[in-house]
C-alpha cells in the first residue's frame, strides 16, 4: 500500500552505537513475548535489516533488533506496538537511535522505537496497545527513514543505546511475501534492502471520536469539533476560545482518521457563552443577541455548577452569578433543563466508572485501555455526587447491559458506528457484551 524509497544512497542504517561485543548468548533465557508492529492494520513495511545485521545490529544494544523502513518523501504515525508506560528520550536526537521513545513491559525490559522524527506522548505516561505514540523518520545514526524496533533488558527510563538487545520478541503479523498471517520471531524475520521481506501490520488503531471531541491532526494545523458525526474546522484561534474550549482537551490523531468523517461547515463566527441568574433560577446563555441560534438553557439544581464548568462557564456558587440585565431577551429559551456538554468527562464521588458526554448520551468508558485509545490520560474529570449523572443526563448507557458502553472497537471503525445506539454492541445478540461489571476507565488505573 506504501512505495518504499530504498535507493542505495538512502539505505536505513541503525547502529548505536556502542562498542561490538562478544554477542553470543546475549539475552539468553528470556521468555518471549508478542507485540504487534508499530503501524496500523493495512500498513506494509520492508524489514531491510535484520537480527545480526552485519551494518549496525551486531552491538550489544542491537544484536536482536530488526529496522522497518518507512517512506523518506511523507511523515507516516507510529503506534504503540503493546501497552506500558512510555518514556521520551529526546535528549540526543543526532546520536545512537535518535529520538526514540521506550514502553517499559514491566519485567525489566522494555520495547524501543528508534528514528522518530516527533513524538506524541510525554515522558513517563502509560499508553495502550494501538494507542498514537509518534512519527516515524530519520533522527539518530540513521541515513533514511525507518523505525527500529527491538526489546531491550534495562532501565526504560534511560537512553536505549544503555540497554541490552535480547532474544525473545516476537511480531505478531502479515508476511506479505508469503501472503501467511504468522507470529515471527525477529531473529527470523528475513531482511535485506532489497531482499528482506515485506510485512504487513494487524495492528488496530482508533479511527474515530465521538461527538464533542476536539481534535488536530498531528502534521496539520485546524483544530475540528466532531459535531453530528461530522468536522467542523475553527477558523481562527479567537473562535475556538469563544466557545470556552480548551486546548487542554485536543486529541492529536491520524490524518487517516480525519479522513473518515464526513466534512461539516466550518466554525467561522465568534460565540458567547454566559450564565445569569434570573428570578431565582440559573440560566446558560449561548450565542450572541444578533444571532440566529442565540439560546439559553436552564440550569436544574442538581450539580449546577459542574454542569457550568462543562460548559466553560466557571463559578463556585451559581448565587453569585449576576442577575439578569437584558441577557435573555431575544434568547430561544430551550425545554427542559441543560445537560452536560458532549465532550465532558463526568465521575461520580464514590465510583471509579468514568463516562463521555456525546451525542446527548453518558456514555461509561468500558475500561483503561479503551480510554487511553480515546487520548484522555491527561484529561480533567468533572467529579459530581452520586446519582447525578442520570439525574442530569437524560439518557446515561451501561456496560452491564451492554447499552452504548464505549469500548475500544467502537473507536477503530472507520467513521465510528452508524448510530449511537449502536456503541457497544447496542441491538447485538452476539453473547459478547455480557457483564462487563460497572468497572469503566477508573482515574488511578
Amino acid at each position: 500500500m506504501f512505495a518504499f524509497l530504498l535507493f542505495l544512497f538512502l539505505l536505513v542504517a541503525c547502529g548505536p552505537h556502542a562498542i561490538p561485543d562478544n554477542v553470543d548468548g546475549v539475552g539468553g533465557g528470556q521468555d518471549s513475548v508478542t507485540i504487534d508492529l508499530p503501524f496500523a492494520a493495512g500498513y506494509q513495511s520492508r524489514c531491510v535489516q535484520g537480527a545480526g545485521g552485519s551494518y549496525s545490529h551486531t552491538y550489544t544494544s542491537t544484536r536482536y533488533d530488526v529496522d522497518l523502513d518507512t517512506p523518506n518523501d511523507s511523515d507516516d504515525p507510529v503506534y504503540a506496538p503493546v501497552g506500558g508506560t512510555a518514556y521520551v528520550q529526546d535528549s540526543s536526537p543526532g546520536y545512537g537511535f535518535g529520538i526514540h521513545i521506550n514502553i517499559d513491559l514491566g519485567d525489566g525490559t522494555y520495547i524501543v522505537l528508534g528514528h522518530l522524527s516527533e513524538v506524541l506522548v510525554g515522558d513517563g505516561e502509560e499508553v495502550a496497545s494501538g494507542e498514537l505514540i509518534g512519527v516515524e523518520g530519520t533522527t539518530g545514526n540513521s541515513t533514511g527513514d525507518h523505525v527500529h524496533i527491538g526489546r531491550h533488558k534495562g532501565s526504560a527510563s534511560q537512553d536505549a543505546t544503555r540497554g541490552t538487545s535480547v532474544e525473545g520478541l516476537t511480531l505478531r503479523l502479515t508476511d506479505a511475501s508469503r501472503d501467511a498471517s504468522v507470529e515471527q520471531s525477529t531473529s527470523a524475520m528475513s531482511c535485506g534492502v532489497s531482499s528482506g521481506h515485506i510485512y504487513e501490520s494487524e495492528l488496530a488503531v482508533p479511527f474515530w471520536h465521538p461527538d464533542g471531541a476536539l481534535l488536530k491532526s498531528y502534521d496539520g494545523s485546524n483544530v475540528y469539533l466532531v459535531e453530528e458525526g461530522e468536522l467542523r474546522h475553527f477558523v481562527s484561534e479567537a473562535v475556538f476560545w469563544s466557545y470556552n474550549y480548551s486546548f487542554d482537551n485536543l486529541v492529536i490523531v491520524s490524518a487517516e482518521e480525519l479522513d473518515c468523517y464526513q466534512q461539516g461547515d466550518p466554525i467561522g463566527t465568534s460565540s458567547s457563552i454566559t450564565a445569569v441568574r434570573e428570578s431565582g433560577e440559573t440560566w446558560l446563555v449561548v450565542g450572541k443577541s444578533s444571532s440566529a441560534d442565540y439560546y439559553a438553557g436552564r440550569v436544574g439544581d442538581v450539580e449546577p455548577e459542574a454542569v457550568l464548568a462543562s460548559w466553560g462557564v466557571g463559578v463556585e456558587d451559581v448565587e453569585d452569578l449576576p442577575e439578569e440585565s437584558g441577557e435573555l431577551e431575544g434568547a430561544t429559551c430551550r425545554s427542559g433543563n441543560l445537560e452536560f456538554r458532549d465532550g465532558t468527562l463526568l465521575k461520580e464521588e464514590s465510583t471509579s466508572d468514568v463516562y463521555l458526554v456525546a451525542g446527548g448520551v453518558a456514555m461509561p468508558i468500558v475500561d483503561w485501555n479503551t480510554y487511553l485509545l480515546l487520548g484522555f490520560a491527561e484529561r480533567e474529570i468533572v467529579v459530581v455526587q452520586d446519582g447525578a449523572v442520570e439525574r442530569v443526563q437524560s439518557s446515561v448507557g451501561s456496560c452491564s447491559v451492554g447499552l452504548q458502553c464505549l469500548e475500544a472497537s467502537d473507536l477503530q471503525m472507520c467513521g465510528g458506528p452508524d448510530d449511537v445506539e449502536d456503541i457497544g454492541g447496542w441491538g447485538e445478540d452476539d453473547g459478547d457484551s455480557g457483564d462487563s461489571g460497572s468497572s469503566s476507565a477508573g482515574t488511578d488505573a
